[in-house]
């Protein structure tokens, strides 16, 4: 049931107990007792307004908190802080609770995501570094296949020189 109905439900409640009260009695009730029981109305209508107005007040600022975090805006370092010991307190409690378990998750994903870049970024120096000694051997061995190529040439060379005599 939205607040301001049950404002309006106990009101009604109120002003049916008063007339409830006049009928089973019986009697007429004086000004002074007429004037009081307006007083208590009133002190309780007062009452009842501020326990609306409190109440929904945390409720929308719970309900603005919940909306920024859905979005992907939220401050996950902003607290509701209510102090009030009634339902929308508690439940205001127990948001701030699961936004600072939810914010020490986020930060253990970020400390994990640096070490992941760091670790991916080493590993692309030693890559780096492979290829480099990779191409140095391949270098290396086509000297050593340039040397050896020149070589059975000159032995070639040597062997046909060797046979004309």
């Amino acid at each position: 049931m939205d607040l301001q109905k049950k404002l309006i439900f106990h009101v009604t409640s109120v002003l049916g107990a008063m007339l409830a009260f006049h009928l089973l009695v019986g009697f007429e009730i004086g000004m002074k007792t007429a004037i009081f029981l307006l007083v208590l109305l009133a002190i309780d209508l007062v009452g009842d307004w501020y326990t609306i107005y409190s109440t929904r007040k945390q409720l929308s600022e719970l309900t603005a908190r919940l909306r920024d975090i859905a979005d992907g805006e939220g401050d996950l370092t902003r607290r509701l802080n209510v102090q009030s010991n009634d339902e929308a307190g508690e439940v205001s409690r127990w948001f701030d609770y699961f936004v600072v378990k939810l914010e020490g998750m986020v930060q253990t994903l970020i400390r994990s995501a640096k070490g992941v870049t760091q670790a991916s970024k080493e590993l692309a120096h030693v890559m780096n570094d492979s290829v480099q000694s990779m191409k140095g051997v391949a270098d290396g061995v086509a000297q050593v296949r340039q040397a050896v190529t020149a070589n059975a040439e000159h032995i070639h060379a040597t062997s046909a020189g060797i046979q004309q005599i």
